[in-house]
């Protein structure tokens, strides 16, 4: 579903200057994504590789870099696929080749639970945050997504893109959002693998000094990442896809999940100046049903895709 708040402010070329934030959600929510963007482009005409500004997080972090890779939107339902569906670009081939490579299930998490470790227990006291504890019950993954992803960095030739773009992760040492951009220091592939690196799952990223872990530990969407007093890449609307959103964990056994998911969402969304409009699109029941629960399924993608496309096109051409 999508939903839209105040009047329309167009940037000098007749479109809005968009500030895109695309949302956590594993394997099935960059489906989501993708479907929700090809279908924002083929209803209205605007081209997500324009956004003004894009923030991602996990799963959001790699289509927000595909974008400014320059990967256009029937691109990314491609590679979403997995099986290519049908011919892809030539520069894209490595990555859809690293996306076939098989990846921990989101099930082994309940095999990676151990005992909090000291260091931890000092931290959480240290910097009165419970995350440094909660995080250290994961056992540290040795699956690394960086090496999955190195293509990234070619693609934008070696250098983090020029338009902005931020990508969120936590500190696992303090529990803090890190926000990363081109002054980071860190590769673009190892900035999206830190963002990704769901605990327990996947290997944490050191930049900066700091291990970095899943940005989704803060917040799925990280809307107020958005710089709303940019001179540089000033923004008039704010476009929100938010895959664990919407109806995605509205179910007896996971409403907890969802009911703090929505505070923290309509917590950001009080951080967007009063007037500037927002458009969120999230799942609505039947793409819920279609996604499913576990977000790292393979199995599922087609379908949300299809899902992501039909909604956000019923929103759009209202």
């Amino acid at each position: 579903m999508a939903a839209t708040a105040g009047s329309h402010t167009r940037g000098t070329d007749a479109q809005p200057r968009v500030g895109l934030v695309l949302g956590a959600g594993g394997t099935v929510g960059a489906a989501y994504h993708a479907g929700v963007l090809f279908s924002i482009e083929h209803h209205t005409g605007f081209d997500p590789r324009r956004a003004t500004q894009i923030v991602g997080t996990s799963a959001g972090s790699l289509v927000g870099a595909l974008l400014r890779a320059g990967v256009a939107a029937d691109e990314l339902v491609r590679l979403a696929r997995r099986d290519g569906g049908g011919r892809l670009p030539e520069h894209l081939h490595d990555l859809h080749r690293a996306s076939l490579v098989d990846v921990p299930s989101v099930f082994e998490l309940m095999w990676s639970v151990r005992l909090p470790t000291v260091t931890a227990v000092a931290n959480t006291v240290r910097h009165r945050s419970a995350w440094p504890w909660l995080l250290s019950w994961s056992r540290g993954a040795r699956f690394d997504l960086q090496p999955l992803l190195t293509e990234l960095d070619r693609l934008v030739g070696g250098e983090w893109p020029e338009t902005d773009l931020k990508v969120c992760t936590v500190s696992a040492s303090d529990g803090v959002r890190q926000v990363l951009d081109g002054r980071s220091g860190a590769a673009l592939s190892q900035a999206v693998a830190a963002s990704c690196a769901v605990p327990g799952l996947f290997r944490p990223q050191r930049i900066g000094g700091r291990s970095l872990v899943d940005g989704g530990v803060w917040s799925v969407t990280n809307v107020d990442a958005l710089d709303f007093a940019s001179t540089t890449a000033p923004i008039d609307e704010v476009w929100v896809v938010a895959p664990m959103a919407g109806a995605t964990f509205r179910k007896r056994s996971t409403n907890l999940v969802h009911r703090h998911i929505d505070r923290r969402l309509h917590h950001e969304l009080g951080r967007v100046p009063v007037g500037m409009p927002v458009r969120l699109f999230t799942p609505g029941p039947e793409s819920s049903e279609v996604m499913g629960l576990d977000l790292m399924s393979d199995e599922r993608a087609s379908d949300a895709i299809l899902a992501g496309f039909l909604e956000a096109g019923s929103a759009t051409s209202r």
